[in-house]
């Protein structure tokens, strides 16, 4: 009878685990569970555990089960029924006596929040490429970085509204177009690109390096770089810097700033290849200063025959002048002074000699050439148009008999004589046509020549910016550059009466 009953209690017993007995001793325990694992491999899921409050995640081959209330994963060899309500039991007593019904309602909930962080992520990581990707193409078009906000944002919600519908539109305001944020997007690209150029650089060792300095739209001094290199089996040019002057655009000051740049960036002068050497020779630097001293020179002249009302008198007397510093700087050249020169008297310890030999016969030149093209250029014989009422001006040999009557007149006239000193040259002259007509005509025929392309030059650059590569098709130009440049302002008033009122639709 005990026999019969003992094997009664074991063959009760087979639906619990083999490892759960509690007529086995832990060694039969052990070796029960070794042999359980051979023959019956991986625990699966069944649905029937969700009673336990249990779900599984991770491969569908090899679950792991998962509790629904805490979200705690256990071992799959875990995964048999004494263990899963054992977890319940033990760390969710209050929820034993839940139906199933109450874990299925916990686990959609736990799948929704899953789902959905899942697709924020993903919506969160899709409008932050977005919003890079708009960064790059702002900055690829040089446009301002307001326009994302107010215009790109809008114009994309518009056309998806339209397109795809209101939600899709909502998808799109998630991206974040602010300047401020374009604004660090643009520079974690900076960043991005000037690290990986500063590496091809160090891999190709040998590079070539091309530096301008010129002013931006707020009158700052900056210097650009690009750069050459061999990348792989090609010759790559990049842009490498633009870094401000601050304080001055000297030689020095562009070497300065050049240098500091290639010592953060890990490169060295050495491996540049082009005109490294000639930068180390005195010589050539004395020779390179006088040319930036003589082109100063001539700037500023040119700077000085520019602007609006500029004549042949005004510009004559420019060119004279400046010809005959010419003279005086080869006289002073001759005898060693470089005064004149600010930069080239910095090197006058290198070669004076040689450098004054080759410095004056530059000036030689000069005055040469100077000659060639403004030999006819004398306007002594034109003083009375510049101050009728002086002196030492004396009408011309091309005057008539009637034009020096009336000049002779315009002189005693006290009345013209006190508006001389208070009018422009050019209104004197129309002010006296009416009782000195001969003369004022003479006079005006004198002062209406342009005597500088100055106006064309600043026409050409406002056509460059109304007709750009993206409107090369204008066909308006004229009329375009007519309402932009003229100083006469269009008959406003006139046009809307012979125009019919309407309101935009």
């Amino acid at each position: 009878m005990d026999k019969f009953l003992k094997r009664k209690e074991l063959d009760s017993e087979q639906n619990l685990e083999p490892d759960e007995s509690p007529s086995m001793s832990g060694d039969q325990k052990k070796a029960k569970m070794v042999s359980s694992s051979k023959f019956s491999g991986t625990r699966q899921y069944s649905e029937s555990y969700i009673s336990f409050g249990f779900t599984f995640t991770g491969d569908a081959n090899k679950p792991t089960p998962l509790c629904v209330v805490c979200g705690e994963k256990l071992a799959n060899s875990a995964m048999v029924p004494s263990k899963l309500k054992r977890h319940l039991q033990t760390k969710h007593p209050s929820l034993q006596n839940k139906n199933a019904d109450y874990f299925v309602r916990l686990r959609e909930n736990t799948e929704k929040e899953a789902t959905f962080m899942r697709k924020t992520t993903k919506v969160n990581e899709r409008a932050l490429k977005a919003s890079y990707q708009v960064a790059e193409l702002i900055a690829k078009s040089k446009k301002s970085l307001t326009v994302a906000e107010t215009l790109i944002l809008p114009a994309c919600k518009a056309i998806v509204q339209e397109m795809l519908g209101p939600e899709a539109a909502k998808e799109i305001a998630k991206v974040p177009l602010s300047d401020n944020t374009i604004s660090r997007r643009i520079n974690d690209m900076s960043a991005d690109i000037e690290s990986v150029v500063l590496e091809k650089i160090r891999i190709s060792e040998k590079f070539a390096l091309q530096l301008d300095e010129s002013t931006d739209i707020s009158g700052h001094a900056q210097l650009l770089a690009n750069v050459r290199f061999v990348d792989g089996d090609a010759i790559r040019e990049n842009f490498f810097f633009c870094k401000a002057l601050p304080e001055k655009t000297t030689g020095e000051e562009i070497f300065r700033v050049t240098s500091e740049y290639l010592e953060q960036g890990g490169l060295k002068w050495e491996n540049c290849t082009n005109y490294a050497k000639l930068l180390a020779s005195d010589e050539w630097c004395a020779r390179l200063a006088y040319l930036a001293d003589i082109f100063h020179h001539l700037n500023e002249l040119n700077t000085r025959m520019q602007g609006r009302n500029e004549n042949l008198l005004t510009s004559t007397d420019k060119i004279n002048g400046f010809r005959s510093k010419v003279q005086l700087w080869h006289q002073h050249v001759e005898s060693g002074n470089l005064e004149m020169f600010t930069l080239t008297k910095q090197w006058q310890g290198v070669h004076t000699a040689a450098l004054c030999e080759i410095i004056v016969k530059h000036l030689k030149a000069l005055e040469e050439k100077l000659s060639f093209y403004f030999s006819s250029v004398s306007t002594e014989c034109l003083d009375w148009v510049r101050d009728p009422y002086s002196s030492a001006s004396v009408g011309g040999k091309d005057m008539t008999l009637q034009e020096q009557e009336e000049l002779t007149e315009l002189r005693q006239n006290r009345g013209f004589k006190l508006r001389f000193a208070d009018l422009p040259l050019d209104s004197f002259w129309l002010d006296t046509a009416k009782e000195f007509p001969l003369l004022a005509n003479k006079a005006i025929l004198t002062l209406l020549p342009f005597s500088t392309t100055y106006l064309c030059e600043m026409n050409f650059s406002s056509m460059i910016a109304i007709k750009t590569k993206y409107r090369e098709r204008l066909r308006a130009v004229d009329e375009e550059l007519r309402v932009c440049l003229s100083s006469i302002p269009a008959r406003i008033s006139a046009l809307c009466s012979a125009k019919q009122a309407q309101v935009a639709h």
